[in-house]
């Protein structure tokens, strides 16, 4: 329920938490039948695959649009929705993407992070936004909830409220935002000993991946002074002096292996995303 964008909705809705507003979308009759400001009104929706979707995620087709351009999308080969595979119009929101870690035990958050956001992120600096803390706090007393939480929200820049909108059951890449602070051990092993929620540190030093910084400069030559800020101000995610192998593994056996074996496939792929160490392949997972 937590990983469908549209039951997640609802359910922190009927918590009483804020969260835009929907359509779930079964057909691209549907589809085309809600694209009019008689339907969706005044405000703008978003158009998102409810299952993961590395090939459409990044297309952010806004609805109302004209007719013959959502005409000549949903008559893509690779745009199915079906009963079986259903769409969602989420309310657009514009402002401040967030995304937020968050560990819970029998309804207490026991600890938490969050960081400033983006389609594909890759640098985590825990930002303390009260709000979402307290907002994450709501949802986990009221639904009781134990387990580790994964929230992305938007900050409206309109009137500054802050809207969540999806939640991921699992673990999060936000979590290196503690490498520093070896209180989340107490907070997974005897979290009713944790009496407030445990934070990064403050001062912590920013998380980055050491060969993702390179792949930006090497697109971008003149991401050179910020990346000079990122590493001298940072911390590589995975790299430790008294530990190299983990560092050592996933830049050159790990990727490489996982690249040979997708060029053995031939199947097309996105980009090598070294915070979660997989190929995106455009038709997996």
């Amino acid at each position: 329920m937590l990983d469908n964008k549209a039951s997640f909705s609802d359910y922190a809705r009927s918590l009483d938490l804020t969260v835009p507003e929907h359509h779930v979308v079964t057909s691209p009759q549907q589809l085309l039948k809600l694209n009019s400001q008689q339907v969706l009104g005044a405000k703008t929706f978003v158009l998102k695959n409810l299952s993961y979707d590395s090939v459409h995620r990044a297309d952010l087709v806004k609805l109302p649009c004209p007719q013959d351009q959502l005409v000549a999308y949903v008559n893509r080969a690779d745009v199915i929705i079906t009963e079986q595979q259903p769409w969602i119009l989420q309310e657009f929101i514009r402002g401040k993407e967030y995304s937020c870690y968050s560990l819970a035990a029998n309804g207490r958050l026991v600890a938490h992070s969050d960081t400033l956001a983006e389609l594909s992120n890759l640098n985590f600096a825990h930002q303390g936004h009260p709000g979402i803390q307290q907002w994450v706090t709501d949802f986990i007393t009221r639904s009781n909830a134990s387990g580790q939480l994964c929230f992305d929200f938007m900050e409206s820049s309109d009137d500054g409220q802050l809207y969540c909108i999806e939640c991921n059951p699992r673990t999060s890449t936000v979590i290196t935002e503690f490498h520093d602070n070896a209180q989340l051990a107490k907070a997974f092993a005897s979290p009713d000993e944790v009496i407030q929620p445990v934070l990064p540190l403050p001062g912590s030093r920013a998380a980055y991946w050491w060969w993702n910084e390179m792949a930006r400069l090497a697109m971008n030559p003149g991401y050179l002074p910020q990346l000079i800020r990122v590493v001298s101000s940072g911390v590589d995610a995975v790299y430790r002096p008294d530990d190299p192998l983990p560092f050592l593994g996933l830049h050159y056996l790990q990727i490489p292996v996982l690249l040979l074996g997708n060029i053995m496939r031939g199947n097309p792929w996105k980009k090598v995303d070294l915070c979660i160490g997989k190929i995106v392949e455009l038709y997996g997972d």
